[in-house]
């Protein structure tokens, strides 16, 4: 039997085909279900589906296509995690976080549209996406977890929202093309080492609202602490950001 369900809950399947449609009055996909099936190339869900379970795609090589319905409410930490094939998602306005590792090595994942309800991106969530090259991250997300979109070696364009109120540690780093980044008022809080390794960036404009930054945030390399990028830091005069470009050797310019 291909498809094992239990009260709406799709908790095994036999792998048949590279193609699947999971059958209609499925309401979760369970852990792990479709792990490692590197036979499986493109999945849809139907719209009844709320929630993707823990690892439910995890290393799934060849998956290149998947349709997630409207009612989706939650993905679970690793859902996608290494399908290395995977090109583009779009995750439906019902998903208010992606969780840890969610898409983490989607190596091939240029073409992401986040919901318009999204609160939170977790830690890892795009780790090592190197073939995103833009991110707009939607009005109405406080928090950007821990290594994020570290490694992420192609992005060149970030659009970070209003409602931003927090960037977690090494949420940036190794952005290798990253040229520029606007945070935006509102943000009190940048983690260490965010934007270490970023070796192409030269502008960042930092907020009158911005009170706490962690250690490192703009060094050549997170293993050599003393060696900081050539940053012009572009902030209000007297704001905290002018205060830490000051005393941190970079220049600064007034907006």
């Amino acid at each position: 039997m291909e498809f094992e369900i239990e009260n709406g809950i799709l908790k095994k399947y036999e792998p048949e085909s590279a193609c699947v449609t999971v059958p209609d009055g499925v309401v979760e996909i369970g852990d792990r279900v479709f792990s490692g099936c590197d036979s499986l190339k493109s999945v849809v869900l139907p719209e009844g589906v709320q929630k993707i379970g823990a690892e439910a795609f995890l290393w799934c090589g060849n998956l290149t296509d998947v349709i997630l319905p409207d009612g989706l409410k939650k993905i679970g930490k690793n859902a996608f995690d290494s399908c290395y094939k995977l090109q583009s998602i779009t995750i439906p306005n019902g998903v208010t976080e992606i969780g840890e590792e969610t898409f983490r090595c989607c190596k091939n994942l240029t073409d992401v549209a986040l919901p318009n309800n999204l609160r939170k991106i977790g830690r890892e969530a795009f780790q090592s996406c190197e073939s995103l090259s833009s991110i707009t991250i939607p009005d109405g997300v406080t928090e950007i977890g821990e290594n994020a979109f570290e490694n992420c070696t192609g992005l060149t364009n970030v659009t970070l929202p209003n409602s931003l109120r927090k960037i977690g540690d090494v949420a940036f780093s190794y952005c290798e093309e990253l040229r520029s980044i606007t945070i935006p008022d509102g943000v009190t809080e940048i983690g260490e080492i965010t934007f270490a390794a970023c070796t192409s960036l030269t502008d960042v404009t930092l907020p009158a609202s911005l009170k706490k930054m962690g250690d490192d945030v703009f060094s050549y390399d997170p293993l050599d602490y003393e060696n900081n990028m050539p940053v012009t830091i572009h902030a209000p005069k007297g704001s905290f950001a002018e205060q830490y470009a000051k005393e941190n050797g970079f220049a600064f310019c007034e907006m």
